[in-house]
């Protein structure tokens, strides 16, 4: 193998490593500033879908079997707290 081919290998093989280096980045962004706590079970959007059923009268427990979640976290996304 020449050497410019070797520079090529090299150049793609650390072009690869830099596009993994940058989705490893976007995910530790994500995560809070020590990856510390308990991630939540359920998305933004669920959590406007649980405060839709609120206002149109279901009860927290009823919110709560549909999502798989405790009447306590109901209470919680329902009133802002989390």
């Amino acid at each position: 193998m020449d050497p410019y081919e070797q520079i090529r290998l090299l150049e793609s093989q650390l072009e690869a490593k830099k596009e993994y280096i940058a989705k490893l980045e976007a995910i530790v962004e994500q995560q809070n500033s020590r990856g510390a706590g308990r991630k939540r079970k359920i998305t933004d959007k669920e959590i406007e879908m649980i405060r839709g059923y609120r206002q149109r009268g279901y009860t927290y427990a009823e919110i709560a079997e549909n999502f798989g979640i405790s009447v306590g976290s109901v209470h919680r996304y329902c009133n802002n707290l989390a």
